[in-house]
Order: C-alpha cells, then sequence, then structure tokens
C-alpha cells in the first residue's frame, strides 16, 4: 500500500532517476502554478467568494468575467522548468471544461493552456489527448469533486488536453482510472504530486482497488510549498485593484500596486524636499 509523502519542494522527488515507463501526474492549481493576486488564491477562498458576489451583485457578471480573464499567475516553484526525466509527464487538474459564463473569451482549459505557456511549462505530452463522452457532473453524479461549484453556462465534457487531464470537477482517481483504461496504459510505476490530500487519496484508492493495476507501484506527494507562501490579503491593495476592475483599467498584482504607491510615496518625499 503506497505511503503519501509530505514535501515542501520538489527538489525532494528524483525525476532525473526515473524511465520512460513511468508516469508522472502534476496538479496545477497550488502546484504548478498560483494566481498572482492574493485575494484570488485557494487559501483565501472565503474572502475571494465575498469578494467576486460583491462584484456580480453591484456590477453584473460581467464584471466577474473581467476578473477571472485578468487574473495573473506565477510559478509556484521555478523548479519545474529545469525538470529533467525519460518518463511521461501528464498534468491532472479538476478544473472544469467549458465556459462558466457565455461572455468569457476563452474555455477554461484553453485558458489553463494559455498560462502554462506563458510561464514556459512545455513538460506535458500531448500524445495522449482525448475525451471523454457524457464524463461531466451532471453524468456522474457520484464522482463529483466539489457539489457546492454553480454549473457551467457551457459545460464540456471531462478531457485530455496539450496532455492535461481536466477532470471537469470529478474526482481525480476516478477519471484517472477511466484515462489509463481508455488508453490501455499501464506504467511501471505513478508519481503524483498535488497540494490536496484528498486529490492523493482519490488516485491511491482507485489505483489500488483496480486489479488491472495491480503492478503498478504508487508514489504519492502532498506538495505544501503553497500555503507556506506570504499569502496575506492586503485591503488596501484589494481596495485599489477593485477600483480598477470597475474602471476596467486590468487587474493589478499585489506587487505592482505595491510598486506603485511606493514611487508615489518616494515622489512625495522629493517634492517636498525642493
Amino acid at each position: 500500500m503506497a505511503e503519501i509523502k509530505k514535501i515542501t519542494s520538489l527538489k525532494e522527488i528524483s525525476f532525473s532517476d526515473l524511465k520512460k515507463e513511468d508516469l508522472v501526474l502534476f496538479d496545477l492549481d497550488d502546484t504548478v502554478f498560483i494566481q498572482e493576486q492574493k485575494i484570488m488564491r485557494n487559501v483565501n477562498s472565503a474572502k475571494r467568494k465575498n469578494f467576486i458576489e460583491e462584484l456580480r451583485k453591484d456590477y453584473g457578471n460581467e464584471k466577474v468575467s473581467y476578473v477571472f480573464d485578468n487574473t495573473k499567475y506565477i510559478l509556484v516553484e521555478n523548479k519545474i522548468k529545469d525538470i529533467k526525466t525519460n518518463a511521461t509527464i501528464l498534468g491532472l487538474t479538476v478544473r472544469r471544461t467549458g465556459k462558466a459564463t457565455l461572455d468569457q473569451k476563452l474555455t477554461v482549459e484553453d485558458d489553463t493552456i494559455r498560462i502554462l505557456n506563458y510561464l514556459g511549462v512545455k513538460l506535458f505530452d500531448e500524445k495522449y489527448d482525448c475525451f471523454f463522452k457524457n464524463m461531466n457532473p451532471t453524468k456522474c453524479k457520484k464522482y463529483v469533486y466539489d457539489s457546492l461549484l454553480l454549473s457551467f453556462k457551457k459545460e464540456d465534457d471531462a478531457m485530455v488536453k496539450k496532455g492535461i487531464i481536466f477532470t471537469n470537477n470529478l474526482k481525480k482517481g476516478f477519471v484517472l482510472k477511466n484515462f489509463l483504461e481508455k488508453k490501455k496504459l499501464f506504467p511501471s510505476s505513478i508519481i503524483f504530486i498535488d497540494d490536496k490530500y484528498d486529490n492523493l487519496l482519490s488516485v491511491k484508492t482507485e489505483i489500488e482497488n483496480e486489479k488491472l493495476f495491480k503492478n503498478i507501484s504508487l508514489h504519492l506527494y502532498h506538495y505544501t510549498k503553497a500555503s507556506l507562501l506570504d499569502n496575506t490579503v492586503n485591503d488596501d491593495i484589494l481596495s485599489i485593484q477593485k477600483k480598477n476592475i470597475i474602471d476596467e483599467k486590468g487587474f493589478p498584482s499585489d506587487s505592482e500596486v505595491q510598486f506603485s504607491q511606493d514611487a508615489k510615496i518616494l515622489d512625495s518625499a522629493i517634492n517636498n524636499l525642493r
């Protein structure tokens, strides 16, 4: 039975020792990348929900779409771009597919791919791309990951696109099991890295309980680097971010707002010395 090991850095995994028969799976949110605007980070989900709902109430769904369309991302750990391995690498995310609202510019899956390209992450093997017909929260209620999420206005099915398995808000173990069976893929070992323990447990349960996968060696890593970052929301910065959103002047990151405010203070100090 596989153990779930807690790690705080990708350097704790020996990717260079892996073979071509091995499969590496990376979660995306809070594992590969994280929102640059701290209000949008998952660790601040309660405050983020209030922020979004206030915008929705006062300015409508278009402003909410504007927020998500203008959210910026950074890498959780730069090490990920330097990984060298002979193993196959895929992404595995519970991100949904389709569009939350019809006025969004991109589907979630295409926006995710845009983020990865912007960040220079080119790890994922595209030869396994495929679609899973009728694999969505409406058809697979038993395997829904988060039942509190609102339905998308335009919902697609689970899919593998550009080497990323989008489970479409279905449990990761369930979709991974179906993916391996669909592709007749039986790796010697699976290395799965995720910031959420329940995702690791989901994969562990499905793989270990399926006879087809009895020869697969599981290596599960609970990666907590994102939780160690400075995730504190500054209300003064948030107020400036909100004004920019309302005026549709972008959604500046916390560091961009702080830099702008520091520059104003410096200019004022210099003017006072003249």
